[in-house]
């Protein structure tokens, strides 16, 4: 079974791109949103099994998001944020939040996101 996944980032050109690596590497992409409102929509429609959420949405804040995108899933949905710049910046963040872990943007791939996981979530299943 594939890992079921939706994107949220504020960039078009990085969501096409996310895509295209993901869907190439066997994961599932059932959707993209680039406002924290519309990723709430989809998350609630789509049943996706992990976000990926970009710290930075333009006038949002990608780890206001991480909560009400869990609330209520009964952990089904796991949220991974990602951003361009270096982890060091957001580790008490992240921490601190609702997040399993956090991605670099350079580091996207199926295995990252499956290792941040661990093995239950790489099969899709939490």
């Amino acid at each position: 079974m594939s890992l079921r996944c939706l994107l949220v980032d504020d960039n078009s050109a990085f969501l096409e791109i996310a895509r295209l690596i993901l869907e190439r590497e066997g994961m599932l992409v059932v959707g993209s949103a680039t406002t924290g409102a519309e990723a709430l929509r989809l998350a609630e429609s789509l049943a996706p099994d992990v976000a990926l959420v970009d710290v930075d949405l333009g006038a949002e804040s990608g780890l206001d998001l991480v909560e009400p995108l869990v609330r209520g899933r009964d952990d089904r949905l796991r949220v991974i944020l990602m951003s361009s710049y270096d982890e060091s910046d957001f580790r008490e963040l992240v921490a601190g939040s609702a997040a399993v872990g956090f991605l670099p943007k350079t580091s996207l791939s199926a295995a990252a996101i499956e290792e941040l996981l661990g093995p239950a979530g790489a099969m899709g299943q939490p």
